[in-house]
């Protein structure tokens, strides 16, 4: 993601265990304060297997400054349901212990807080390898908005964009548009505010993400 004229690059692999476990690494740059974060994730039920939702949880741990200092731990739930057979519905709630700003000083050693973000999404698939994608990510914790920092998470995390997967659906493009910077299981609900920047509507930045299946 960017922010003004700035690039946020990050990069991730996951690797799929069995067809129901998988395990991840994930890195992000030095403006978020240079997390590594490690999770293990679990496929509990599948639409596809016959049942009526899909579900996925995940646990997660990230340091900052390359894994080396303040410890953030997170428990994620994916909950899936499709809706038609061109539109799937998300609902993702997200428990992070240790939760810091993303700009809080990597030398502090003020211990985190605890914060509840939850997560709605949506996607309607327009041609077969094409979908509309829109989501928000708000915080329900209200010591984990930083009100104190910028001007704190007054707003959801929200964003929206397009998707394109190759025919063999092993690559994937996403162009999106959004107010926060953050894409690690803790950052990805805490907006653009704490930069003391523009979190509204006319604030939103343009990134895109690249994916690919390598077997």
């Amino acid at each position: 993601f960017g922010l003004a004229a700035q690039a946020l690059p990050s990069f991730g692999f996951v690797y799929g265990v069995t067809d129901r476990i998988q395990i991840g690494a994930y890195r992000s740059p030095g403006d978020l304060g240079r997390p590594i974060q490690l999770t293990g994730g679990a496929s509990l039920f599948s639409e596809q297997r016959g049942d009526a939702l899909s579900t996925m949880v995940r646990f997660g741990v990230e340091g900052r400054d390359n894994l080396r200092r303040q410890y953030t731990t997170s428990l994620e739930a994916t909950v899936a349901r499709s809706l038609t057979r061109h539109a799937q519905l998300y609902v993702v709630p997200t428990l992070s212990f240790g939760d810091r700003p993303f700009i809080a000083d990597l030398n502090s050693e003020t211990p985190g807080t605890t914060a509840f973000a939850l997560g709605v999404g949506l996607a309607v698939n327009v041609r077969p390898s094409m979908a509309l994608l829109g989501e928000a990510n708000y915080r329900l914790t209200e010591a984990a908005r930083y009100h104190e920092i910028g001007q704190g998470i007054r707003r959801p995390v929200y964003g929206f964009g397009i998707q394109k997967a190759s025919a063999s659906r092993r690559h994937a493009f996403t162009l999106t548009f959004s107010n926060g910077p953050g894409t690690t299981l803790s950052q990805r609900s805490q907006t653009r505010g704490l930069y003391f920047v523009d979190d509204s509507l006319r604030g939103l930045t343009i990134g895109f993400n690249l994916s690919r299946r390598l077997f």
